[in-house]
């Protein structure tokens, strides 16, 4: 039970005692170690239990306490105290468990009967104590068999053992105390719960071993239940080390990417087999070295870590906390070798609480206790719950990464090839090997119709070996007739690297099977004054091309040059909508040697005293349209008349983007009648003859041959007529 306050007295009938003068009490009590919190017995809140016996109604003698450690504020155990000091958990003094156990308290008296009670003190809902049982008998003497209290390394070749009682005569026989070679003698202290073990060979520094102790007998000849077994580890050395990076608080659900970096700042290997992390975790590493200026990665979990950032890990189990806590590496004397606590606020820097990034020491050989010497890691490694996870286990904030890049920005290939080359450019590799990931960005080209799987590869690349590590990957020659298509792939870190500019790589295709459809150069201007602005403001030399068919063109791959000799001077960049010609639509491109500023700026001008002009297929080699022009005045321009037609005339009205045959209409003088004007369905012409009717932005809507026009069908609007016997003309539809 677990009252707020006061004492519960838990009470035997009197049992008759006559004619016996040894006695025990034996109860049967558990508790819930882990999750109990005691408190010392001398506080307001203490916690404890008192036996006590009344004999012949002469007045209760406490013969036996269970109290908790001295000075101790909710303390997980609670120990059977055989010398009732108010201090449980001394030599000998055993915890009371999680399972029901006997626990013998032996008393002595005489009289006829003796009753026996437990007073329970236990201040809140955080202790519980079962008793299950309440004996008074006599004495059978001792009949409980001794149990190791504590074992210990003494130096570097001796192990004390200590007991919970007296010993026997065989506590001195070796073969009781296995696991450790070498044993030369095992002797039993003035205490007589006491054994030193004595070995011939040092133990060697930083190797794990275990001693095994069974069949040790007390002085009563009760043998030990069953063996004890002691890890132990001998490495009193003290190297320098410092801790480095803490990832403390992760993106992940379960902080499974949670990390510490331990960094030898030492000019000699650092053996760390025994040491012991303490504070924010409990866990004894393993037996490893760390070469000067090298390091050593503890995660609290290994598999995952070790997954995701590509490095070796071990495991230490627990859970750094995600605001603040101490942290501290001692060897096996206890003598603190680093120590720190960490904290989520200023100066410490806050990002590192669960916004991504793990925090780094700014130079080891600054106070890494102090938040300022700190910084929140920016090296990327991927996302996380959608967070930018960034560190750099096992490199200092000073150190340089390797940088893997790939060697080019983009690489052309056909179809026909049936497979994909490229290289990857690895600088400044060091002892660690370098993790890369390549990735499908983005493209017309997909997986798997046009090439292999979106993640093309996962590269590991060797410690100590810059230069060139090619990929490739499969490239799929189906039968669709394609133009150009393409994708971007990325790169980007894993382990130990850093990415460098040339973070991506275009892969254009081109189809050997495919033919260009019709294009046309419609118009140009090779003296741009005041026409049209482009984007930034600049009055640019411009072109443009026209598509004649109805469906839409992709212009992404195809080549421009204003020089015949040299017909690929300039090709138009894949992996943007801007190329795309709409059926029957226009693309407007700035000749003005500023490529830069997107996919429709070429890196050439058009000279105003003329020059040439040609669109050649993405092969680089069929020649799709093009012209030699001359002079033009400026500010006007140059182009067909109409759309795609062969008639080429200057406009002192350009039409940029637009079609050409209202603005050469407004050039031609010879204008017809038509009737009536306004009209609302019927037009007429003078006589039968060939027409087209335009609307103002150049486009064709009816045509045919006749001297009466149906015009009913037409939106209301202004229209021109072109008639190929007497020229042309402006109606409006009512």
């Amino acid at each position: 039970t677990s009252p707020d306050d006061g004492i519960i007295t838990l009470e035997i009938d009197p049992v008759n005692i006559n004619g016996l003068t040894d006695l025990e009490v034996v109860l049967s009590l558990s508790c819930n170690a882990e999750d109990e919190a005691y408190d010392d017995r001398s506080q307001l809140n203490g916690d404890y239990i008192d036996v006590q016996v009344n004999i012949d109604g002469s007045g209760w003698n406490t013969i036996g306490q269970f109290n908790s450690r001295a000075g101790g504020s909710a303390i997980s155990t609670l120990y059977y105290d055989l010398d009732m000091d108010g201090d449980g958990g001394e030599l000998g003094e055993v915890a009371v468990g999680n399972g029901m156990t006997d626990y013998v308290i032996p008393f002595s008296g005489t009289g006829t009967s003796a009753e026996v009670r437990l007073l329970i003190k236990m201040d809140g809902g955080d202790e519980v104590i079962v008793v299950d049982d309440i004996r008074l008998k006599e004495s059978e003497g001792d009949v409980m068999p001794p149990t190791v209290f504590s074992a210990q390394v003494i130096d570097q070749n001796t192990l004390q053992v200590v007991f919970n009682e007296e010993l026997g005569a065989n506590a001195e026989q070796n073969f009781l105390y296995s696991g450790v070679s070498g044993l030369s003698s095992a002797t039993l202290q003035a205490d007589e719960q006491t054994v030193i073990l004595d070995y011939g060979t040092d133990f060697v520094t930083g190797d794990p071993y275990q001693l095994i102790v069974f069949g040790v007998q007390d002085a009563a000849g009760n043998a030990m239940a069953g063996a004890f077994s002691f890890p132990f580890y001998w490495n009193p050395t003290t190297p320098e080390l410092v801790f480095t990076e803490l990832m403390y608080n992760d993106p992940s659900i379960e902080d499974t990417l949670e990390f510490i970096e331990i960094y030898n700042h030492g000019v000699t290997t650092a053996i760390l087999g025994g040491f012991r992390l303490e504070g924010a975790v409990t866990h004894t590493l393993a037996s490893v070295t760390i070469e000067p200026e090298g390091f050593y990665l503890v995660a609290r979990n290994a598999v995952a870590a070790q997954n995701f950032y590509n490095l070796s890990f071990e495991d230490y189990g627990g859970q750094l906390s995600d605001n603040s806590e101490f942290l501290q590496l001692v060897n096996v004397d206890g003598i603190v070798l680093d120590s720190l606590t960490y904290n989520d606020n200023v100066p410490w820097p806050s990002a590192g609480d669960g916004f991504g990034p793990s925090i780094e020491l700014v130079d080891p050989d600054f106070d890494n206790n102090i938040g300022s010497n700190w910084v929140a890691s920016d090296n990327g490694l991927g996302f996380i719950n959608g967070l930018p996870l960034s560190a750099t286990p096992g490199t200092l904030l000073g150190g340089t990464l390797p940088v893997v890049q790939f060697d080019n920005n983009d690489i052309e290939v056909n179809e026909i090839d049936g497979v994909i080359e490229m290289n990857i450019y690895i600088a400044g590799s060091n002892s660690n090997q370098s993790v890369v990931e390549i990735n499908f960005e983005s493209g017309t080209a997909t997986s798997p119709e046009d090439h292999g799987s979106n993640t093309i590869s996962t590269l590991q690349l060797p410690a100590n070996s810059d230069g060139i590590e090619p990929i490739a990957f499969p490239l799929v020659n189906d039968s669709e007739l394609e133009g150009v298509e393409y994708f971007t792939l990325t790169m980007s870190a894993i382990g130990n690297c850093q990415i460098g500019l040339n973070n991506s790589i275009t892969i254009i295709i081109s189809d050997d099977e495919y033919q260009s459809p019709p294009l046309m150069v419609n118009e140009l201007q090779s003296s741009n004054m005041t026409t049209i602005e482009d984007a930034v403001g600049e009055f640019d030399d411009w072109f443009e091309i026209y598509n004649p068919n109805e469906f839409e063109v992709d212009l992404a791959g195809y080549y421009l040059t204003d020089d015949p000799l040299n017909v690929q001077k300039e090709r138009l960049d894949v992996g943007s909508s801007e190329t795309l010609i709409q059926p029957f639509g226009f693309l407007l491109i700035w000749a003005d040697e500023q490529g830069e500023q997107g996919p429709l700026h070429v890196n050439f001008k058009l000279n105003g005293a003329g020059e040439s002009l040609y669109l050649t297929a993405p092969d680089g080699v069929t020649e799709i349209d093009g012209l030699d022009f001359g002079p033009i005045p400026s500010d006007n321009s140059f182009g067909r008349f109409c759309d795609g037609e062969d008639v080429w005339m200057e406009f002192s009205v350009p039409s940029p983007d637009f079609g050409n045959c209202v603005n050469g209409l407004q050039e031609n003088s010879a204008m017809i009648q038509v009737y009536p004007n306004p009209t609302p369905d019927v037009l007429y012409l003078p006589e039968k003859g060939l027409f087209e009717v335009f609307d103002m932005t150049g486009r064709i809507l009816l045509s045919g041959y006749d001297n009466r026009l149906d015009v009913s069908a037409l939106s209301t609007g202004i229209y021109s007529i072109r008639f190929e016997k007497s020229g042309l003309a402006t109606f409006i539809k009512e």
